[in-house]
């Protein structure tokens, strides 16, 4: 990616809710307290909504990210102000003013906040639902964790320091509502008007991308090559995505009889949506499976074990897992899954004879409660490098990286 996050945000501060922070009998006052790192993101200027200077909220949009991943907004206003602005012989104390609305409304203590800022004038007020797996993905993309979860952490983001935007940043991107559109050398419309506004074939698609990046050698580092290529992929499918959805936004939605069709609208969006998430499972496959051809490891994909059931990666292959002589310890498996959630179990019903089982996700910073069942289970996570800094120093050791996995099915 040729972008970071510094072109659309000049910095983030994040925070866990405490009951004081939230809209609840005990406490409604409406405001968060502001803190030193706060001050460091919106500076020491009062924002507020006065008769003499008229209105100088920022601007907010206000976002709730709930467990099931259902996503509220809101557009209104925050006021930023010294609660001891009229008493010079005191220390200032700020404060965040939020507005009531649906978003504020849901707030409860452990719930994660984050304040970002776009401009001099806009902020967003995200507010992450403490079990939400996006969670960790958000403190890692932006860099923001804290020690002590009740006092905001923050970070600037400045360019040329901040990190590039690769895939997980641009699945924030998408659900913070901006828009994503690549600058630089690399031109991504031009690499994808070939295929004339159609989607081709998975592996055709991974092959592209692939092309795009010839000096990338998966034999000399395999975590940065899937990485990169997952990367690249993803900056060229949005770019056809957009052009073919424009494209049928353009013809319009209309029945027979000239009509508006909503169901025909609803079912087109469906669809773009649920192929961006089968797209991205099997683009990790893709990928995966150059990097294991590149080190020349025998496996089979997509293999049948049990009970029809599939296994993604099969290690040295279906033959040797029928074969009653073949020695049990000298099969592995792998799954793929680019998110885990509670679908990691689905990998234990796979390939009875081999009990360590693997399981390959782009997925950060899984919780500890979740990665310790795993291994009790028998399921070990394959993580690429570059993700590994968003799990714990307790869980890093159990952690493969791709390098790793490539050396034991060797």
């Amino acid at each position: 990616m040729t972008q970071s996050l510094a072109e659309y945000f000049q910095g983030a501060a994040a925070k866990e809710l405490t009951l004081v922070d939230c809209i609840s009998p005990a406490s409604n006052q409406h405001e968060v307290t502001g803190s030193k790192v706060l001050i460091g993101l919106l500076d020491s200027r009062l924002r507020k909504k006065t008769g003499a200077t008229g209105d100088e909220r920022f601007v907010a949009t206000y976002l709730y990210l709930s467990e099931d991943d259902n996503l509220l907004s809101a557009e209104g206003y925050l006021s930023w102000y010294d609660t001891r602005e009229n008493k010079p012989h005191r220390s200032a104390e700020w404060r965040l003013y939020y507005q009531k609305n649906e978003i504020t409304k849901r707030m409860k203590p452990g719930d994660r906040l984050f304040v970002l800022r776009r401009n001099q004038d806009r902020l967003v007020f995200f507010v992450c639902h403490q079990e939400n797996d996006v969670l960790a993905a958000l403190e890692f993309v932006f860099g923001i964790t804290s020690e002590q979860t009740d006092s905001f952490s923050s970070r600037q983001l400045e360019p040329g320091t901040a990190a590039s935007i690769g895939y997980l940043g641009l699945e924030i991107l998408d659900l913070l509502g901006i828009p994503f559109r690549s600058t630089g050398e690399f031109d991504p419309a031009a690499i994808v008007a070939g295929f004339k506004g159609k989607f081709p074939d998975t592996r055709t698609f991974s092959e592209l991308a692939r092309n795009t990046l010839p000096e990338i050698d998966p034999r000399d580092d395999p975590d940065f090559a899937l990485m990169s290529w997952i990367d690249r992929e993803e900056l060229l499918f949005r770019e056809l995505e957009r052009e073919i959805v424009a494209k049928r936004i353009r013809e319009g939605f209309y029945t027979g009889d000239g009509k508006i069709d909503v169901d025909g609208f609803l079912g087109f969006s469906l669809s773009a949506h649920n192929r961006r998430k089968s797209r991205a499972g099997y683009a990790l496959m893709n990928h995966f499976s150059k990097i294991l051809d590149a080190h020349e490891i025998t496996y089979d994909a997509e293999a049948t074990t049990e009970k029809k059931h599939a296994a993604d990666f099969l290690f040295p292959g279906e033959d040797a897992y029928r074969d009653a002589h073949f020695p049990a310890e000298k099969l592995n498996m792998l799954a793929t899954k680019t998110t885990c959630k509670d679908r990691w179990r689905q990998v234990l019903a796979e390939a009875d004879r081999i009990q360590r089982k693997h399981l390959l996700t782009l997925q950060p910073g899984i919780s500890v409660g979740q990665t310790n069942e795993m291994l009790e289970k028998g399921l070990h996570l394959v993580i690429p490098m570059p993700i590994q800094p968003s799990y714990r120093p307790e869980q890093v050791g159990n952690l493969l990286s791709l390098r790793d996995f490539v050396s034991l099915v060797r």
